[in-house]
């Protein structure tokens, strides 16, 4: 259980306990002095996930409620929603036990902490590629337009900036291309 402390406040004391218990030959002492490490590092671990498993919860329903709000999602008929919700990778957090350190594990074992951060970091891209798909769904023939993103150093800079999309953009639309800026 302490190797999935790593990287977390307070891992350096419980691996130095753990350290000190193995090297004085106390594993077998009693009162087991590696009882209460473990409840350490799992009440750190426990604490640790729920924290991110919310903060993960918390991101995606404010992520699709801003999708569920836009005027694309109403055109959707009810079939395209659902399916739309039961995008894996857009299904809510399933709510495990973390009671006992076995259930713990077993969670960690699932996705771990480390993966959990890649989770919460690959959110917005993951709305923001469904809110794509929205549009795909009732604009099949809409065009994603990519806009240059250059260093502006003068007023006129951003002028020309302004020009140049403005003319990428409208070459699309009068060509009968609705478009979405990536």
């Amino acid at each position: 259980m302490a190797a999935h402390t790593r990287g977390l406040p307070g891992h350096d004391d419980i691996s130095a306990t753990l350290a000190a218990i193995r090297d004085n030959r106390q594993l077998l002492a009693t009162p087991d002095p590696v009882a209460p490490v473990a409840r350490q590092a799992a009440d750190l671990l426990r604490a640790t996930l729920k924290e991110k498993m919310t903060a993960y919860q918390e991101r995606l329903e404010q992520g699709l409620a801003d999708l569920q709000a836009t005027n694309e999602w109403d055109r959707l008929n009810q079939t395209q929603r659902e399916s739309m919700l039961q995008r894996p990778n857009l299904r809510p957090v399933t709510t495990s036990s973390l009671s006992s350190d076995r259930d713990l594990l077993a969670v960690l074992g699932s996705r771990s902490l480390g993966e959990w951060d890649t989770a919460l970091d690959a959110l917005p891209t993951r709305l923001t590629d469904a809110q794509a798909e929205v549009i795909r769904l009732i604009q099949p023939e809409v065009r994603e337009v990519s806009l240059p993103k250059p260093l502006f150093e003068k007023p006129a800079d951003v002028e020309r900036w302004i020009k140049d999309v403005r003319e990428a953009l409208l070459g699309h639309v009068n060509a009968g291309h609705p478009v979405r800026i990536k």
